[in-house]
């Protein structure tokens, strides 16, 4: 099971600042040390603006920012873990694995970044079920305490974990009340399908910490009796759209539907793997397809470690003639190499030259994997099924039934309509 982490943090962006200072982009303030933001400094702000708060206020251009200090702290929950998604320079979001709620490593990970930080810098890592949740709980946190969660302060720096996963955590019991008291909310669920799963301790989210919302819309829902989320999902739908309009209610659905599964997209680019000829190697380019293909076994084998999909594949290529690179953009992504195999071998004929000297497979765009394809990957086969007896059993089932086998890449309807045309041209 996975859970999900979130972190957010503030004066990231400026390591070597220690007093009142802002980084700024276009003329608007992005990230501010803990004194700016003491002396009432936000984020939106305009330079001018925040100089007349603050007059002896420094300022940087955030551009001109090097990241080499935001990838220590991202390279923290990397190590942990390689399903990593980042949102600009001071938040990102994570995946942890376990069968049980990973408080410890969680919180390790947060004394790691703490011990990075200064004095004006700050992080708050929350855990949750998912890392929407996890997200949402520090906009809830923002506004008021949650109930029944936990928190842990260092030099300033929070720590949260929720309700649902310190009761799964503590015992058994606790988690058979809390299905019994989320049966008697479900049956409350008017807004929203049975399908769409939330947490017994989220139906107390407070709507008006909902960033989504619009102070027109948060004054109605005061107006109406509407406070947290549990009083909104015992509305009709139709009584909703009535009341404030079909985009809003769009847009709230949405929010709730969300699985909360990340997109993975850090470490960007991170994925390459390269072959070059040694000093007495002059392979032809009729060995470039042989060469590929075990590139695309060590690009499969990474892949299925790391539970992706690769979107795209970069490849790039220098032989005694010239050099280039070209790009394959997967219909269906794909961690297998016997699929990308073929599809990066219409491509070897760009290749010119007699000799091949280097070649380099880039994967940078990666795409999450549905829950099915996630388990046929964790079934570890036995160690006595050795090649011989699934040849053998092979052997047998193509004995058995002649002709009803077929070994390879299954084609698809379109394949096969479009070979039956050609036929018959």
């Amino acid at each position: 099971m996975r859970y999900g982490l979130y972190v957010h943090g503030q004066g990231w962006m400026l390591p070597n600042c220690h007093g009142s200072c802002v980084a700024i982009r276009y003329r608007q303030v992005v990230d501010w040390t803990v004194l700016a933001y003491k002396k009432g400094i936000r984020r939106g702000l305009l330079l001018d603006q925040a100089k007349l708060l603050v007059p002896e206020l420094q300022h940087i251009e955030a551009d001109e920012t090097t990241d080499e200090w935001i990838e220590k702290i991202r390279r923290v929950v990397f190590q942990r873990t390689p399903w990593v998604q980042t949102f600009g320079w001071r938040t990102l979001a994570a995946e942890l694995s376990g069968k049980k709620p990973p408080l410890k490593e969680s919180l390790d990970i947060f004394k790691e970044i703490c011990a990075l930080l200064t004095s004006q810098q700050r992080v708050v890592v929350s855990l949750a079920e998912t890392a929407s949740l996890a997200r949402s709980m520090l906009w809830w946190r923002s506004h008021e305490k949650i109930p029944n969660s936990l928190e842990k302060y260092l030099n300033g720096n929070l720590f949260l974990v929720s309700p649902g996963l310190l009761r799964s955590s503590d015992s058994k019991e606790a988690d058979k009340s809390e299905s019994k008291s989320r049966e008697c909310h479900s049956s409350r669920r008017l807004f929203c399908p049975e399908s769409v799963s939330i947490p017994e301790w989220f139906l107390h989210f407070p709507l008006h910490a909902l960033s989504r919302l619009s102070e027109s819309d948060r004054v109605r829902l005061r107006s109406l009796g509407i406070h947290r989320l549990g009083q909104l999902l015992s509305h009709p739908i139709a009584d909703v759209k009535s009341q404030f309009g079909s985009d809003f209610s769009t847009e709230l659905l949405g929010w709730l539907s969300h699985s909360g599964r990340i997109h993975v997209n850090y470490p960007t680019n991170q994925l390459h793997f390269s072959w070059e000829a040694t000093m007495f190697e002059e392979p032809t380019m009729e060995h470039a397809l042989s060469i590929i293909g075990r590139i695309c076994q060590r690009a499969s084998r990474e892949l299925l470690r790391r539970e992706v999909f690769a979107q795209r594949v970069l490849i790039s290529w220098k032989s005694n003639a010239a050099s280039g690179c070209f790009e394959i953009h997967l219909k269906n992504p794909t961690s297998q190499a016997d699929i990308l195999l073929p599809q990066i071998k219409s491509c070897l004929s760009k290749i010119r030259g007699t000799t091949l000297e280097r070649l380099k497979l880039s994967i940078p765009d990666f795409s999450r994997e549905s829950g099915l394809q996630s388990c046929l990957h964790s079934i570890q086969v036995e160690e006595k099924f050795y090649k011989e007896n699934l040849c053998f059993a092979i052997d047998n089932i193509e004995k058995r039934f002649p002709g009803k086998l077929h070994k390879g890449i299954r084609p698809s309807y379109r394949e096969l309509l479009f070979h039956s045309v050609l036929q018959e041209i």
